[in-house]
């Protein structure tokens, strides 16, 4: 477990196959498992680099790794994936009317019975029932229900070491909850406040009409609803059940990635390091089997500048092989953490990893 504390002033390694560092002048942190290595400081570059085509060379893991498994729905949805129906245009329809609509000349009078007795949630719960059908709208942006699935299987699945920035969370905190976990398993308060609610808020709005308030939102989220928000509470929960389902849509995470189930990485190492911000942490991974969003140009249009390969669930702290910190002016600083495997285990990644988070500029 990482200790987070610092240590007693040692030694720091040399740069992979290099001689030996001189120590450095303050004992840098602690994690167990990783080796501390001071940066070459040979390089100067900052964000620095291009590339051409649209597209980055990935950093290729090692050969024979197996692609980690896709969620079972993902699998199912791709392979089985259901297409929009559509009437035929010479098709003849009965005048015969059902449910709703075969009681439509009495509803008033139902209601009407209801509040004569004073029985406003009845009444209420009447109209509610039988109020005109709405269509359907997505559950995080005005379209349709995703049905493409089919395109999923059009992007390339590649093993590659790829680059992760985080703003607030350091190796310590990322270590205690296993890795990095995809915001569809979030239900921290302020995931819930600040994301959450303002998408299901928008969700209403866009489809019936309704102005959610916070306090309505919060009741129905903590299911402590009164019976005339019991409409609301199953409205959550549809919406909940399309959310869920369009979580593994890559097409609809490149729009919002709220409560998706993708740990988003990227092959171009500034991306990541202008995520990470101020004091944060840019993060060397190894994704077997992710999304190279890049290789389908219908959904990365909009974001091809992130370079991005999707890894579909959650990304296991072992997968971590590399990170360093960056200062104030979100530039590196301090010494190199790398895995103590990951030298042996694939030397010429290694070498470029460090290479990259000691500041070369990326090709």
């Amino acid at each position: 477990m990482a200790t987070g504390q610092a240590t007693p002033a040692r030694p720091a390694t040399s740069a992979p196959g290099g001689p030996p560092a001189r120590p450095a002048a303050q004992a840098p942190l602690s994690f167990k498992g990783f080796e501390v290595v001071l940066a070459d400081t040979s390089f100067k570059g900052e964000l620095g680099g291009s590339y051409k085509d649209g597209a980055v060379k990935h950093i290729p893991a090692e050969n024979g790794l197996a692609f980690a498994d896709l969620p079972a729905k993902l699998v199912r949805l791709t392979k089985d994936c259901w297409t929009v129906a559509s009437r035929s245009a010479d098709a003849q329809r009965s005048r015969l009317q059902v449910g709703a609509g075969a009681m439509a000349n009495h509803i008033p009078g139902l209601v009407s019975a209801r509040l004569n007795n004073r029985n406003l949630f009845a009444a209420s719960q009447i109209n509610q029932r039988n109020a005109p059908y709405v269509p359907q709208t997505g559950p995080l942006a005005d379209v349709t229900i995703a049905h493409d699935w089919k395109l999923m299987q059009e992007i390339v699945r590649v093993n590659a070491y790829t680059f992760r920035g985080e703003s607030s969370r350091t190796p310590s905190q990322i270590e205690a909850v296993g890795g990095f976990h995809p915001p569809v398993t979030r239900t921290d308060r302020f995931y819930v406040d600040e994301y959450i609610f303002p998408c299901f808020q928008r969700y209403l709005k866009r489809r019936l009409n309704i102005d959610l308030t916070k306090a309505q939102f919060d009741q129905v989220y903590n299911q402590n609803v009164m019976p005339h928000d019991r409409v609301l509470l199953n409205n959550y929960f549809v919406w909940c059940s399309m959310v869920e389902t369009e979580s593994h849509h890559i097409g609809r995470m490149v729009v919002n990635e709220t409560l998706k189930n993708y740990i988003s990485t990227s092959k171009w190492l500034p991306v990541a390091k202008s995520f990470a911000g101020a004091r944060g942490w840019l993060y060397a991974t190894r994704v077997c089997g992710g999304f190279d969003v890049t290789s389908f140009p219908a959904w990365a249009k909009d974001r091809a500048n992130e370079q991005e390969v999707a890894f579909a669930g959650s990304l296991p702290w072992d997968e971590v092989v590399a990170f360093r910190q960056l200062n104030e002016w979100s530039k590196f600083t301090g010494p190199i953490y790398l895995r103590t495997a990951f030298r042996t285990r694939n030397q010429i990644a290694c070498q470029e990893i460090y290479e990259l988070l000691s500041g070369k500029n990326q090709q």
